[in-house]
């Protein structure tokens, strides 16, 4: 019977001594799954963003940068995140929990948990998975009159000095 009880003692133990840095790590992928192309897990320590699009990694580059420039949009992580927002929209309960930040030539994308990281993710996932299914999708966001909002401002002009 007293074994019994150690056991409870024990993991009470093993909790307490748990490092302080595991429960503040940013969310990722689940061990052993890589995230689906283009989302990267985001450098450990920065808890808000779990996710990111990195706009120089050249794979990024070669599917993607063409479709925004077949659709006269700049190459930018500022029009980028502008199509993820309306990408988003599709599921508005979700896109309500979503955060998102564009600079440097990233995306990054603050989902909160694991459980919205994969629907945020497989809700943009046929689109992005696909440069025609994207190429469609800005051509429809065209026709709406639907430019996300995107205005030519003095960071977007910079980003595409950089490119």
């Amino acid at each position: 019977m007293k074994k019994f009880m150690l056991l409870p003692a024990a993991l009470l133990l093993c909790c307490a001594l748990r490092p302080a840095s595991v429960a503040a790590q940013p969310l990722t992928a689940p061990a052993g799954k890589a995230l689906p192309f283009p989302f990267r897990a985001n450098t450990p320590g920065d808890a808000e963003y779990d996710l990111v699009i990195d706009l120089k990694d050249p794979a990024v580059q070669e599917k993607y940068k063409s479709v925004f420039r077949n659709n006269h949009l700049p190459f930018t992580a500022t029009a980028f995140e502008e199509v993820i927002l309306q990408l988003a929209e599709a599921d508005a309960g979700l896109a309500r929990t979503v955060i998102t930040a564009a600079g440097d030539g990233r995306v990054l994308i603050g989902t909160g948990n694991p459980i919205y990281q994969q629907n945020f993710i497989n809700l943009l996932r046929p689109v992005l998975q696909r440069p025609e299914a994207l190429d469609r999708f800005l051509k429809e966001s065209a026709q709406d009159g639907d430019d996300g909002g995107h205005e030519d401002t003095e960071d977007t002009r910079e980003e595409q000095q950089e490119e």
